[in-house]
């Protein structure tokens, strides 16, 4: 097929056109879009959005309160994928480091309390710990001398083995003593 001459200028102006109106449309957007950011900016910002917002959410936990929503969150909660999910969060390492992290800031806080020594003065001078220690001491020597015992018996008993054994060698008649050490 054989190209009209006089069309081709009129296919590229078409063109042309067609561009710039994309052009002029996507400034335009971006224009309508930046205002209305800014609109919602604005709107977001004001005490009136405070004021929906509140009356909104005192709404949502108005119809959350009440039989019905227990027992949605029963269901919820007794379901075995709801089951999963809590067992998963609280065996995520994010759950660990925040445990962690107020185990710590509690010990923190408690070393720099004055009531928490104070506890521990009285605790450590009331008679039932001063009872429980001097039992403890008691105790302990008595497992000591225990120990004692035992052990100069033992070396009793290896002093005598060892002295029989001398006495055999050197053939003093070959009886063992009497009661009284006498051979």
């Amino acid at each position: 097929m054989a190209t009209v001459w006089y069309l081709r200028p009129a296919d590229t102006a078409f063109g042309l056109a067609r561009r710039a109106e994309r052009r002029a449309r996507g400034r335009l957007v971006d224009e309508v879009g930046r205002r209305a950011l800014r609109v919602a900016d604005a709107v977001i910002a004001s005490p009136l959005a405070d004021e929906a917002g509140r009356h909104v959410a005192e709404r949502l936990l108005a119809s959350l309160d009440g039989p019905s929503f227990e027992l949605l969150v029963a269901r919820a909660l007794d379901s075995t994928g709801a089951q999963r999910a809590l067992t998963r969060i609280v065996q995520s390492r994010a759950v660990e480091e925040a445990v962690a992290q107020l185990a710590e800031d509690a010990i923190d806080r408690l070393r720099d309390s004055q009531v928490l020594w104070s506890l521990i003065r009285d605790v450590v001078q009331s008679p039932e710990v001063s009872a429980a220690i001097t039992q403890q001491g008691a105790g302990f020597a008595d497992q000591i001398g225990d120990e004692l015992r035992e052990r100069s018996r033992d070396a009793d008993d290896r002093l005598e083995r060892t002295a029989w054994r001398l006495l055999r060698r050197r053939g003093t008649g070959g009886g063992e003593p009497s009661a009284t050490g006498a051979m």
